[in-house]
């Protein structure tokens, strides 16, 4: 299930509250990374709806 835009306007706020800034957050947000398995952060979001606990919730 893809994500809305609502879904990826709020995970761009909680980013932006954490970085302090809008473009820092959609920077982060589309870096595939290491961590992520070289995936980005809204690849790994979009990829786990059903889960009630998201960590990007």
């Amino acid at each position: 299930m893809p994500m809305t835009m609502p879904d990826v306007d709020r995970v761009i706020a909680l980013i932006q509250s954490i970085s302090g800034d809008r473009a820092k957050a959609v920077w982060w947000l589309s870096q595939p990374l290491a961590t992520f398995g070289g995936k980005t952060a809204l690849q790994l979001k979009r990829r786990r709806p059903h889960r009630r606990r998201d960590q990007l919730r």
